[in-house]
């Protein structure tokens, strides 16, 4: 009771410029503080001894709990010049406690990457912006493993320096596949797939004729030719080239196919002509022409398909008839069976 007595009186005594100065800082500190300040700025004002010892003691427990609520947003310019001054050791003890749990109550701890620092939840901080030294851009491990190192090239082992986290792709000397079909003997060389030989590009000649087949695709492998103009390569006697007759078709592979077209022109062509024998001419000249032999009685012939078989004449004579009044055969003239041959 004492001591609020005579904190009234000087509170009095000190005159109202000295109140309105303090009332900044009891903004600042909260409402224990204002109290406890505003005395002892009173008392230093007019120099008392007896009462400043009064005023550190109750900044002491003031401070403590005012500074503790007020702080976080107004002591650090209220409190920084006017308490640090003059609240002395009593201040000190109540501010170390009130400011520092309002201080903090208001900050959060923000990683920056960068900074040299490694702050949560970064991996590494080396604080440049070389992302392959290890420590990209993002403050995160290049590699933890060979499994982020991988660069898909089959001529390269991946590995992971696990001090350093930075990646390795080691030139490997191993046998490859450099995805074309037309090469052998891929292997790396440098880190890169190399071909020992590159294989031709063209057609096969199953029948060794000299004709490629003309019913594939190119094709590359050894063996084979540029010519695709074998109509049927299963059989060497049917190609371009064929100037024979052949009474029997040539076969074309295992599916049972054959063909009549030997010299693969497109179409068939026969070796004897599908025309009748007769004689052609006028009363002064006739002329015997070569052919199938005709009936008898019409005068028409049918002449036999590829492979078939008919009478053929030839070689005989021709006069003319008075009764008939036209060209007919002399006699009766030798007939030779023949087979149609085609290519």
């Amino acid at each position: 009771m004492k001591r609020m007595s005579l904190l009234a009186t000087l509170v009095v005594a000190a005159g109202c410029g000295s109140i309105a100065a303090e009332g900044d800082d009891a903004t600042g500190d909260g409402a224990s503080d204002g109290a406890g300040d505003a005395v002892f700025d009173v008392a230093d004002d007019r120099g008392g001894a007896d009462v400043d010892a009064t005023t550190e003691a109750g900044d002491g427990a003031g401070d403590g709990a005012g500074d503790g609520a007020g702080d976080g947003a107004g002591d650090g310019a209220g409190d920084g010049a006017g308490d640090g001054a003059g609240d002395g050791a009593g201040d000190g003890a109540g501010d170390g406690a009130g400011d520092g749990s309002g201080g903090d109550s208001g900050d959060a701890v923000v990683a920056v990457c960068g900074n040299s620092r490694v702050e949560p939840p970064e991996e590494c901080d080396d604080g440049n912006s070389n992302p392959l030294d290890g420590c990209d851009n993002e403050c995160r491990f290049n590699c933890r493993g060979p499994g982020d190192c991988v660069d898909g090239n089959p001529c390269t082992s991946d590995v992971c320096d696990l001090m350093l986290h930075v990646c390795g792709n080691l030139p490997a000397d191993i046998v490859c596949d450099d995805g074309d079909p037309c090469t052998v003997g891929d292997w790396c060389v440098d880190g890169s797939c190399v071909p020992e030989a590159t294989l031709p590009w063209g057609y096969p000649d199953r029948d060794d004729d000299g004709f490629g087949d003309a019913s594939t695709e190119v094709a590359c492998a050894w063996g084979l030719i540029e010519d695709n103009s074998d109509c049927c390569d299963a059989a060497s006697l049917v190609n371009p080239d064929q100037t024979g007759w052949f009474t029997e078709a040539a076969p074309c592979g295992s599916d049972g196919l054959a063909t009549w077209d030997y010299d693969c022109s497109g179409a068939i062509e026969s070796q004897y002509p599908e025309t009748c024998a007769a004689c052609e001419g006028t009363y002064s000249s006739c002329r015997a022409v070569p052919g199938w032999q005709p009936d008898a009685a019409t005068g028409a012939c049918a002449p036999p398909d590829c492979g078939g078989g008919a009478h053929w004449m030839e070689g005989f004579s021709c006069t003319w008839n008075t009764t008939l009044a036209r060209c007919a055969i002399n006699g009766t003239p030798a007939a030779t069976y023949r087979r149609q041959g085609c290519r």
